[in-house]
């Protein structure tokens, strides 16, 4: 019986070194895509603002207006009366 516990013994310490070879990267990983997720959720709701920033000047200034606008860049008014 002696053997048995130490098969069991030997197959507990192989998994917790095969746990640890699997845990150490997520470790590694986790503020990147902590992080990453983050700047995510902020490019997310910037877009969302923009929409509904745009959306609202539309209804403001009807869309003919609007839609010229979103032809200046930079400070550049693209020629759209061809």
């Amino acid at each position: 019986m002696l053997m048995g516990g130490m098969y069991i013994q030997s197959l507990q310490v192989s998994l917790q070194a095969e746990q640890q070879r699997y845990r150490q990267p997520w470790e590694d990983w986790e503020p990147v895509v902590t992080r990453c997720s983050n700047q995510i959720r902020q490019l997310q709701q910037g877009q969302d603002k923009y929409y509904t920033e745009t959306q609202e000047l539309q209804d403001r200034t009807g869309s003919e207006q609007i839609d010229r606008s979103l032809y200046h860049l930079g400070g550049l008014m693209l020629d759209t009366d061809d």
